[in-house]
């Protein structure tokens, strides 16, 4: 139990929207202002170049708002990557966090 006066955690749920592509200029706003219309809040965010490959790739970790339709979302997400010339992807944490972590499985909590 949460000591009194302690803030409560945000509603919602924590999803991880991951996007590879050419290196261009306004990915990062698009993507931005695609979350910030849907009132999906970027809690962390990691983005580099991936030299190698050319390629431009970012992870963030982001809290929706209860009650929305995740498949809408993961289509409107398609077609904004698509019209940028990436893809991504979105899921929940846990799910991301199951089908990446290098190490032994671990009881995970929906």
């Amino acid at each position: 139990e949460a000591p009194a006066g302690a803030p409560l955690p945000p509603a919602g749920q924590r999803l991880i929207l991951t996007a590879r592509g050419g290196d261009r200029g306004g990915v990062v706003g698009a993507l931005g202002l695609f979350l910030a219309g849907r009132d999906i809040n970027i809690e962390d965010m990691y983005a580099r170049v991936e030299p190698e490959a050319g390629e431009y790739v970012m992870v963030l970790q982001v809290l929706c708002p209860p009650g929305r339709d995740l498949r809408q979302l993961q289509l409107d997400l398609a077609e904004l990557a698509d019209d940028l010339g990436m893809t991504a992807h979105l899921q929940h944490e846990n799910v991301f966090l199951a089908t990446n972590e290098i190490g032994a499985v671990r009881t995970l909590t929906l």
